[in-house]
C-alpha cells in the first residue's frame, strides 16, 4: 500500500469514485478504498460509491470482517 502517493494521485482532483466491487476483492483492497477515501477527505475532494452488491463476492462475514461500513463515514 505504501505504493500509493495519495497527494500526487489526487493532486489537482476535485471528486474520488469508488465502486463497491472493489473493497470485496480482498482485505487488501478494502483497506487501500479506506487510506484512499481517508487522504481523500484531508484534501476536501468530494468521495462517492456506487456499492455495486453482488452477492457472490460479499457475505455477511466478509462484510463485517473488511468493516466496509468505515468507508461511509467519509461520505
Amino acid at each position: 500500500r505504501e505504493d500509493f502517493d495519495w497527494d500526487k494521485i489526487f493532486d489537482g482532483v476535485e471528486w474520488f469514485h469508488f465502486t463497491g466491487i472493489t473493497p470485496a476483492l480482498s482485505d487488501e483492497t478494502a483497506e487501500i478504498c479506506v487510506e484512499a477515501c481517508k487522504a481523500a477527505k484531508a484534501k476536501n475532494i468530494t468521495i462517492s460509491c456506487d456499492l455495486n452488491f453482488r452477492k457472490k463476492l460479499w457475505s455477511k462475514e466478509k462484510a463485517s470482517k473488511r468493516k466496509h461500513g468505515r468507508l461511509f463515514l467519509f461520505r
